[in-house]
């Protein structure tokens, strides 16, 4: 996912003295308000408007009333009174997909349910997203569950009122919520049957973690597919010695970007999982990853990344690539994995300015392979 703002008109442009008002929203459906001095303006100038420069590196989507959506050139008008929304992101290429027939292109490979919803305006109903599937069943995809889109082939989905149980995600175990507007305390207790005196709700998406710390009774509204994780407020338990917050809380986050993270059994702050390098010079290669996470995650980072097998000669000293790589501190991954191991010692820059969440950090661990 993109990191850059992406811009969305919503509703009918509104004129204010001699301005018209359009909504501005980045990729992520947060809006603000941008003002135009004429009623039609170019794709360029829309792009422009959330500082997108040159307009030529950003793809200009607009929204049809059929929620359908089509591409706008840099030099094409746009009439912001007839009320569609227009979308600006970052890009060169779109990837076409439908959605009960309506024909959608979007310029960003991956996509969850709910944002598949909100595309066609389903993101408040009770509904179920279904992916057709010509070989294999079809499958519902939950809210929080990410599609491929870019990958070859026309993805197809369609809408069907939701059927069936409500189940979430807690620690990991599915749960059959009784409600569909829980409490995070009402969480804590019926789910996982813990203290939300000493504990506190979090839930973990693929765009990071929302704490839910300090606000136990305010409402959620559930839909199927999130996942939550249980956090201690306190000192680990001594009858849990093994299973601390924080390394639960990154394997959590983990999970969510569709990773499968493991515990060494002897370490559990010590995490493995098995990552196919998508960029740079090893782009297609599978790897096992580890890291440490630290025991105040996520106010500090694992402080580098421990890959197995072994891609350097070991090095010491020196930078990134081929520099400031060790054995000695891959000494337990290869005693509690049986693999050779190596660790790369690249701390997180500017890490507390940072969104501080396990989606930020696997962001860091792309652009490192990317430039090997």
């Amino acid at each position: 996912m993109t990191t850059v703002e992406a811009a969305v008109h919503r509703g009918k442009g509104g004129r204010e003295g001699h301005q018209f008002t359009t909504r501005i929203s980045n990729e992520l459906f947060e809006e603000r308000e941008v003002q135009f001095q004429d009623r039609k303006v170019t794709g360029a100038q829309l792009a422009e408007g959330v500082g997108a420069y040159p307009s030529e590196e950003w793809v200009i989507l607009r929204q049809l009333e059929t929620f359908e959506l089509e591409a706008i050139r840099p030099t094409e008008l746009v009439d912001l009174a007839d009320g569609p929304l227009v979308f600006v992101i970052k890009g060169s290429q779109t990837f076409r997909f439908t959605v009960d027939g309506r024909s959608l292109e979007w310029p960003l490979e991956d996509l969850t349910g709910l944002e598949i919803k909100t595309l066609v305006g389903k993101e408040d109903d009770d509904v179920d997203l279904i992916l057709e599937r010509e070989d294999q069943p079809d499958k519902v995809v939950d809210d929080d569950d990410t599609v491929r889109i870019g990958k070859e082939g026309l993805e197809r989905f369609k809408i069907r009122p939701a059927k069936g149980a409500l189940i979430i995600s807690v620690d990991g175990e599915p749960f059959e919520a009784p409600r569909r507007i829980m409490t995070p305390n009402q969480i804590i207790v019926e789910a996982a049957q813990k203290d939300p005196s000493t504990h506190h709700l979090a839930r973990i998406t693929k765009k990071g973690t929302v704490s839910y710390q300090g606000k136990g009774d305010e409402p959620i509204r559930l839909r199927r597919g999130m996942k939550f994780q249980v956090i201690s407020t306190g000192p680990t338990p001594v009858s849990d010695p093994l299973h601390p917050a924080p390394a639960q809380l990154f394997k959590a986050g983990l999970s969510a970007l569709g990773y499968e993270p493991q515990s060494l059994p002897s370490s559990p702050d010590h995490i493995t999982f098995s990552y196919v390098v998508e960029t740079g010079k090893y782009r297609g290669t599978t790897v096992t990853l580890g890291l440490v996470v630290p025991s105040d995650f996520p106010m500090t980072p694992p402080s580098g990344r421990y890959v197995s097998p072994s891609i350097h000669p070991i090095n010491t000293s020196g930078e990134h690539p081929r520099g400031a790589v060790h054995k000695e501190q891959a000494r337990v991954f290869d005693a509690g994995t049986g693999l050779d191991w190596q660790y790369w010692s690249r701390p997180f820059p500017n890490w507390p300015a940072s969104k501080r969440t396990v989606a930020t950090y696997m962001s860091r661990i792309w652009k490192l392979w990317d430039s090997q």
